[in-house]
């Protein structure tokens, strides 16, 4: 009795003292992030690291009081580098604490080899610590002043920041998510005083708009053609170089912006992938860079004539080849390569039009970074984003709802950047999605599979499919296959796919239509059917369809938005969230059912039994933070669960009734944009 009592408060002791390492790491972010208290903050990460038991928290810890010494500005650089040094030193198995680490020691180094000496050494200045922009979709002006941004925590509403003051602003202005609208990339015209962007509208087609870059009304170049991506602005002003990505093809164009007219100068199939393209500063030549033939998550550099008739190789290499643009003098095509086993900064000299002598080395040990364009003086811009999101298993009581173990991270395999777990309906498999992999196609997703027994993770690459959802998958019951939501071969977003778990292969099951696109879908027990959301503008469905015969039935039309819709385990009913409630909805139809109004929902999950919805809450005081809460299906009290993270999200059920997988992260992402200036390689002169 007495070895009972004290295995009991021995692993009581040892949840609490990881609870309490957690808390005390949630102050010292909210001191660090929200109060910009960085000293205090630094006083709390050393706190966590002298007393949890967590070696990850630990490790992440270490991290923070190297990002603090580093935001303290110039003085605290030596300090950033020891904090850094001892992330490396003490947690050499915690792989991505190491990764940032090693990354940031390379950029001190770099920043601190160029201080003090004369203007023509490479320097490296960091210019903006907290980008709203994670995708880095915008471009610097082409004095350097300004960057052009995506608020993604505004709407995706297009914005600038004025490098100088350090202020943004905002130059559109949606305040809803609700009309489907928003902005993707931009770039600003030869004098500064525009930009030229990709907007989606509220029919989920793009457009190519200008905007002055003090706001006013925006101006629609052109619309009905694809899906318009602006890459390159003429000295005069006039034209501007697009690709046009349209359902059979993949066009380079200029449109003019006289009258918004189209010059087609080149096609390409549309399974063809490409993302950067730099018209040469005389304006004679366009660079830019394909998905190769046989391996489609690398990348080779072209070069073509700029009317569309001469198209010349310009890096053909197996490894993974990037175009950053042309140097102001029009003599190199600059590209990142991670031929060397690392990401490095390469040059090609070009002589009309066509490549000269071998690739030059000019930078190695970038890291992961996302180039956004050179100015007028040959500075480079670029980003870099750690990720944030990972896959997080606690375990609780089914009958308490208390906590029996704590989070623990689940995949250790391209950590802070995976999200949307899933059980297998045995139990055995833990999915999700990645978007890192061996070989991705630029903007593709990996499919990550852990078995329980193992532990051992597989990865899966999904063919054919293109832009699949971050947010949902669904394990099929026979466990061969799982579901996920992304575009048709003809590049229409909404098609619901079954991925094989194994081979990747894919097929769509349901089309994307004029009665909306496909969202969060849910495998029936059976097989046989699946349950999923059909969006458009005006109206939400929720359907039933027959795997067998294709056929859809309508259970609920709604003008409401409706989200995180989940299946009960028995399939008899449908919980979701809308309008700030949860509804119950039954599979046979009729109206739904009000459960609880609640505010900021954002994931709900059955419990094994029925009995019970769980469902993730935004903290009333802290928007970052998620608690979990728990209710009984047929009313009562909600509980709160002890079981809070930043931005948890994507609960599941294991189907032993214990575990909860999750979305979750115990650090704020960061996404810093740089500066890299006198780095430019030399012409070199023929023998």
């Amino acid at each position: 009795m007495v070895l009972a009592v004290f295995v009991v408060l021995a692993l009581s002791l040892g949840i609490f003292a990881v609870q309490s390492g957690q808390d005390l790491f949630q102050k010292a972010l909210a001191k660090e992030r929200a109060e910009g208290n960085l000293e205090e903050a630094i006083t709390l990460y050393q706190k966590v690291i002298d007393e949890a038991q967590d070696t990850a928290l630990k490790a992440q810890a270490q991290l923070r009081i190297g990002l603090c010494h580093e935001k303290r500005g110039e003085k605290n650089l030596q300090q950033a580098q020891d904090a850094f040094q001892k992330v490396i030193d003490n947690y050499p198995s915690q792989s991505e604490e190491v990764r940032i680490a090693k990354e940031k020691l390379s950029l001190i180094s770099k920043t601190q080899s160029a201080s003090g000496k004369k203007e023509s050494d490479f320097s490296l200045e960091k210019v903006w610590d907290d980008s709203s922009d994670s995708f880095f979709m915008g471009a610097p002006s082409p004095d350097g002043r300004y960057v052009s941004f995506v608020d993604w925590q505004n709407f995706a509403n297009l914005g600038i920041r004025d490098l100088r003051k350090g202020e943004s602003q905002l130059l559109t202005h949606l305040d809803s998510w609700e009309t489907g609208e928003s902005a993707y990339q931009s770039i600003f015209s030869p004098d500064g005083s525009k930009i030229v962007y990709t907007w989606q509208n509220k029919e989920g087609e793009g457009e190519l708009r200008t905007i002055g870059i003090d706001g006013g009304t925006p101006r629609i170049l052109c619309e009905d053609a694809g899906w318009p991506e602006p890459k390159s602005w003429s000295k005069d002003g006039s034209r501007i170089l697009v690709f046009l990505r349209q359902k059979e093809s993949m066009d380079i164009a200029f449109v003019y912006v006289k009258d918004g007219s189209i010059k087609k100068l080149r096609s390409f199939p549309s399974q063809k992938s490409a993302s950067k393209m730099s018209l040469s500063p005389d304006e004679k030549f366009i660079a830019f860079c394909l998905n190769q033939q046989d391996d489609l998550s690398s990348f080779d550099l072209h070069i073509m004539s700029a009317d569309g008739n001469d198209v010349t190789s310009l890096i053909s290499h197996p490894s993974n080849d990037e175009l950053l643009g042309w140097t102001p003098d029009g003599k190199h095509v600059l590209f990142k390569s991670d031929r060397t086993g690392s990401i490095a900064l390469w040059a090609i000299q070009v002589e009309d039009g066509k490549p000269e002598g071998f690739p030059q080395l000019i930078r190695t040990a970038l890291g992961d970074i996302r180039p956004l364009g050179l100015t007028q003086d040959g500075s480079l811009y670029f980003g870099q984003y750690s990720g944030w999101s990972d896959i997080f298993v606690a375990e609780l009581d089914p009958e308490t709802g208390k906590v029996v173990s704590p989070p623990v991270k689940a995949i250790k395999k391209y950590e802070r950047s995976n999200s949307a777990p899933d059980w297998s309906f045995d139990g055995e498999y833990l999915a999700c999605l990645s978007s890192r992999g061996k070989n991705l196609v630029m903007g593709g997703v990996a499919l990550l599979i852990r078995s329980s027994q193992t532990e051992e993770i597989r990865e899966v690459i999904p063919n054919n499919i293109s832009g699949l959802n971050f947010h949902f998958i669904r394990w099929s019951p026979n466990g061969r296959s799982i579901l996920g939501v992304g575009s048709d071969e003809k590049g229409n977003y909404g098609a619901l796919w079954a991925i094989d778990a194994q081979t990747g292969k894919s097929e769509i099951i349901a089309r994307p239509h004029e009665n909306g696109t496909i969202f969060q879908p849910n495998w029936a027990p059976d097989g046989q059917s699946v349950f999923f959301l059909r969006r458009t503008m005006k109206t939400r469905r929720i359907i039933h369809l027959n795997i067998a015969t294709g056929e859809e039935k309508q259970l609920l039309n709604s003008p409401l938005s409706i989200f995180n819709l989940s299946l009960s385990p028995n399939a008899q009913q449908l919980a979701f969230y809308g309008d700030e409630t949860i509804m119950l909805l039954s599979t046979r139809g009729g109206e739904p059912e009000k459960l609880i109004q609640e505010k900021d929902v954002n994931s709900i999950a059955w419990s094994q039994d029925g009995r019970f919805l769980l469902y993730g809450k935004r903290h009333a005081a802290k928007s970052d933070i998620v608690d979990v809460w728990r209710i009984p299906v047929k009313g009562g009290e909600a509980q709160k669960l002890e079981l809070s993270m930043l931005n948890l999200m994507h609960l599941r059920i294991h189907p032993d009734g214990r575990k909860i997988a999750f979305t979750g992260s115990l650090q704020p992402s960061t996404s810093e944009i740089w500066k890299m200036e006198n780095f430019l390689p030399k012409t070199k002169d023929k023998k």
